[in-house]
């Protein structure tokens, strides 16, 4: 008996931090990269995008700036990555050109700080990783070949 589509069962969501601990328990490349399709979210794809695109890079400075960790679990911080993520788009900017969104300096580290303080600090350290582009120091198994295989699109 086929179920509606109305009563289908919704898959979990999982947050950043737990798609990309589970990668790392996962032995094979393929196997990898159908987890990583499996479990795609805006979320995962903007880290991913900016931190292996090379034309991508976010207008802040070095290191991690000063923030509260929200130390809540994942499903009670106060946004969703996947809504809190989208601020990334005006952070961003192409090599020698100046950011496309034409806020200053304050207000986007200020908007960068907002988004680390309303995630989990889990997906906060993953932000901060992809902000320097050294996601696969925290996540070896996280390459641009998985990427590229996974979703081709992206970089």
């Amino acid at each position: 008996m086929r179920v509606p589509r109305s009563i289908a069962v919704k898959k979990k969501y999982k947050y950043p931090h737990e798609v990309f601990a589970e990668l790392e328990k996962i032995s094979s490349f393929h196997d990898r990269v159908a987890y990583l399709r499996e479990n795609d979210s805006f979320a995962i794809k903007t880290i991913l995008q900016c931190n292996f695109s090379p034309t991508i890079e976010l207008d802040l400075p070095e290191g991690a700036p000063p923030f509260r960790r929200d130390v809540m679990p994942a499903d009670q911080t106060p946004a969703r990555i996947d809504k809190a993520i989208k601020v990334l788009g005006k952070l961003a900017r192409y090599p020698g050109q100046p950011a496309a969104s034409g806020l200053g300096k304050i207000k986007m580290e200020t908007l960068f700080v907002n988004l680390l303080e309303t995630v989990n600090e889990h997906d906060a350290d993953i932000i901060l990783a992809m902000k320097e582009k050294t996601l696969s120091k925290k996540y070896p198994s996280i390459d641009l070949t998985l990427v590229k295989t996974a979703f081709p699109e992206l970089v």
